[in-house]
């Protein structure tokens, strides 16, 4: 897995960074992912959309994969907090399909999303 990918996202954000502290809010993202696998690192540079509101978000952090086409990302929030996924390779590395694994507890309650080969 190498390149660039373009990033799609949804989800649930846990409501207590706006004016809806009680219950979850959608998320949405999407943006570009640049993947180096002779560092085992990438860059992305998404769009981020809660709270009714636009971000840009710029992020570097580390992957892996496995023999199954099992991969994690994992990479450091805004906030300082860790971040992770885990994906899967399909369609001969055309596609990436992911989930948001962080713990109980984090800002990101469920999100998951597709990347497409540029």
């Amino acid at each position: 897995m190498s390149g660039n990918y373009v990033w799609h996202g949804e989800g649930w954000d846990y409501g207590a960074g706006g004016t809806n502290d009680k219950q979850s809010v959608p998320l949405s993202a999407v943006g570009l992912v640049t993947y180096t696998p002779t560092t085992g690192t990438f860059h992305s540079d998404l769009i981020l959309r809660v709270y009714g509101t636009n971000s840009h978000n710029l992020r570097d952090g580390t992957y892996t994969v496995d023999a199954t086409g099992h991969g994690t990302m994992t990479w450091l929030s805004g906030s300082g907090n860790v971040k992770h996924i885990d994906f899967y390779i399909v369609n001969g590395g055309a596609e990436l399909k992911w989930i948001d694994t962080d713990p109980p507890g984090t800002v990101e309650l469920s999100t998951s999303g597709t990347m497409t080969k540029q």
